[in-house]
């Protein structure tokens, strides 16, 4: 399948979660935060997805584990590209 040039609806969702969690992103707050905004249950998996496809594109990524003040499973510290 070619690249897609846009977000999706829950792409976004995601990373308006990850601009409002700042620090304490990471998948089960991400997941805590989009399931109070939007009142619909979400699966980690599909954060987790959703987060491997940002990643995969360059519009988030994981810092150093130096650089994380708090360091969790995996997705500790998350941040979008440009804000560090």
């Amino acid at each position: 399948m070619p690249p897609r040039d846009f977000l999706g609806e829950f792409e976004h969702i995601v990373l308006l979660a990850l601009l409002r969690l700042g620090d304490d992103a990471y998948g089960v707050t991400v997941r805590r935060e989009i399931e109070s905004r939007i009142d619909r249950d979400v699966s980690l998996g599909a954060v987790y997805a959703t987060l491997d496809r940002l990643q995969s594109t360059g519009t988030v990524r994981n810092p150093p584990l130096e650089s994380c003040h708090r360091i969790s499973r995996g997705w500790g510290c998350l941040y979008l590209l440009g804000e560090h």
